[in-house]
């Protein structure tokens, strides 16, 4: 009660916003909790628990939740942590070892393998509170993540985002060469490159004849397949949280949220 706005405020990011953490990252909370856990914390930062006095908010709390480097206070707002804690589930799901936990959510609620969980439909059938979770936290992932080229052996380069650009089965003039080569049985970057015999490094890119009237379609395909080659044949393909261009963390999930929801009043 007593504690100047700077001590509650340490206070409130060290204890109170962080008490449901374990909770968050495991369960879907309902809105109904989301809005009586923020309506606490801007009680606290701005009355300190005085129950007799009312305090007008002083500074939006859009502005409050920003990170410090934005020019906000930093304070996680618990609707958009519960989501980028989800994110970091599926994150988890679908990169590094196989673990029993992934094992058994691929086995109970997947049609698929797990890291196929962004490209198939999920099932909808009744399911426990942190696959609701992840069911959440999906649509968000599958928006701002891409795939990274090891040998390109998943990555279809007509309907999969590599290194943040978009597929390239979006684009108009590449469109015709691209379903010849799929005509052909050609879906992967692997399958459209050279090796080296000895190395087994990517050293080019192998096409077959295509009629003459797609020469311009496939000058267009090699223009977009620029800077996107795989690295060695055989290797995985991994992931990348576009907005940092690096692996996804929770809190450049929450800081994408906050960016993305709330735009900063001047």
């Amino acid at each position: 009660m007593w504690l100047n706005p700077a001590g509650r405020l340490v206070l409130l990011k060290s204890g109170i916003v962080s008490l449901p953490i374990y909770r968050f990252s495991l369960y879907q909370a309902s809105a109904v909790f989301h809005q009586k856990m923020e309506r606490v914390l801007r009680h606290f930062l701005w009355q300190g628990g005085k129950t007799d006095k009312n305090k007008f908010n002083l500074v939006s709390w859009k502005n409050i939740i920003q990170s410090q480097e934005k020019g906000g206070l930093g304070i996680r707002s618990p609707k958009l942590l519960n989501l980028a804690l989800g994110a970091k589930i599926v994150w988890r799901l679908i990169t590094g070892s196989t673990a029993w936990w992934k094992k058994v959510l691929e086995v109970k609620y997947l049609n698929c393998t797990r890291q196929q969980l962004l490209e198939s439909s999920i099932p909808n059938r009744h399911c426990t509170k942190i696959w609701q979770l992840c069911k959440k936290a999906i649509p968000f992932m599958n928006q701002n993540i891409s795939k990274v080229p090891g040998g390109g052996n998943s990555i279809n380069f007509s309907i999969d985002k590599v290194l943040g650009q978009q597929p390239m089965g979006s684009k108009a003039e590449a469109i015709p060469v691209i379903n010849w080569l799929n005509d052909k049985g050609l879906f992967h970057l692997s399958q459209i490159s050279k090796w080296d015999s000895h190395t087994h490094a990517w050293i080019g890119w192998k096409f077959p004849d295509p009629p003459n009237v797609l020469e311009t379609s496939l000058t267009a395909l090699k223009q977009l397949l620029h800077n996107k080659a795989p690295v060695q044949e055989g290797a995985l393909d991994g992931y990348r949280w576009d907005p940092t261009g690096t692996q996804y963390t929770v809190k450049a999930g929450h800081q994408y949220l906050c960016d993305s929801t709330y735009q900063l009043e001047p």
